[in-house]
């Protein structure tokens, strides 16, 4: 009783300051471009701290959205920050390998603020954080906003960041002209782009390899929209 008492006050009166939308914004800069001489045509971009290009979710195919949440939280509209289910799944785990995280439990909304305060530690105590702002998150913001931002957070290549950098990185294309199929490999790549990413491939069998993994990985995420039923 005395611990979720704790719990309860500190999402109620807890210190907002890292969920601020000017804090995440600061975490989410940018981009600054530079042009040719005639002030017309782009000669390319220079980054703070990360490759970004911020993409209301407006902006964001239905399918894409769709496609990240299948693979990553299926359960993200209906859930309040935190997944009980997966969260009880990750604690097993963790418990099994000795009190550490290594993968799972996370919803958007935990890899969101996961993303904003830079806790990357992996353990009990950190999950524990983790959770707490996930449900002070929610209460700050709807489910549309907290999806906007993990859009614009995860890690693509390199120092590049995000859905907008994703589109054009993988396949050269404005997000609003990405498919289904390129929607789900996307997504799927969430998860270790360095896995399913030929282009960072040094040798001809390493780069088959990437395809071989992405294919299945994409297959994975279209599998997840049909259970679905947005597929």
């Amino acid at each position: 009783v005395g611990a979720l008492s704790i719990v309860l006050w500190q999402v109620q009166y807890g210190d907002y300051s890292q969920l601020e939308k000017s804090a995440i914004m600061s975490k989410i800069n940018e981009e600054t471009t530079l042009y040719y001489l005639d002030e017309k045509t782009s000669l390319g971009s220079l980054f703070e701290s990360r490759h970004r290009k911020y993409i209301p979710i407006d902006q964001v195919p239905a399918h894409l959205i769709n496609a990240v949440v299948a693979a990553e939280d299926k359960n993200f509209f209906s859930h309040f920050g935190i997944d009980p289910i997966s969260i009880f799944k990750a604690l097993v785990e963790g418990a099994l390998k000795g009190g550490r995280f290594r993968r799972g439990g996370s919803s958007i909304t935990q890899q969101t603020v996961k993303n904003i305060v830079d806790d990357w530690e992996a353990s009990f105590a950190r999950k524990f954080r983790e959770m707490i702002r996930a449900i002070q998150l929610e209460r700050l913001y709807d489910k549309k906003q907290i999806l906007e931002f993990y859009l614009n957070q995860f890690h693509v290549a390199g120092n590049g960041t995000g859905v907008g950098i994703a589109s054009k990185y993988y396949f050269n294309k404005d997000i609003r002209d990405i498919n289904l199929v390129e929607a789900a490999f996307i997504a799927g790549s969430l998860k270790g782009p360095g896995k399913y990413t030929p282009f960072i491939k040094y040798t001809k069998k390493q780069r088959e390899k990437a395809i071989e993994h992405a294919n299945l990985r994409k297959n994975y995420v279209l599998r997840r929209m049909y259970e679905q039923n947005w597929i």
